[in-house]
């Protein structure tokens, strides 16, 4: 379903729905947990601008949300997931992000 801004991404409280109801262990899968931060980098980046593009962790290259130069963080949805399982508020997290990135 799309959200109520008309565009094609999933509405986010359906996707906080999903999120609990999968729970913590599956949604930290390497099958999943991508298209959650992807989902919540996007919702971000379309409400404050930004690009996406990638940084060398390492390990490789990662995706990483660039907004007005600095790196935004949507890895730390992982972290969120990790310490607040069914709990977890994707909400809080893209408001928080959105606020800090408009000034």
């Amino acid at each position: 379903m799309p959200t109520s801004s008309g565009d094609d991404l999933p509405d986010l409280d359906e996707v906080e729905g999903a999120v609990r109801r999968l729970g913590q262990k599956r949604v930290l899968a390497p099958d999943v947990l991508p298209s959650v931060v992807a989902y919540i980098g996007e919702l971000i980046r379309r409400r404050v601008g930004g690009e996406w593009t990638t940084h060398d962790s390492g390990q490789g290259h990662e995706p990483d949300l660039m907004v007005r130069g600095s790196r935004c963080g949507v890895m730390g949805v992982y972290k969120e997931i990790l310490e607040y399982g069914r709990a977890v508020s994707l909400r809080a997290f893209v408001e928080h992000h959105v606020r800090v990135r408009k000034g």
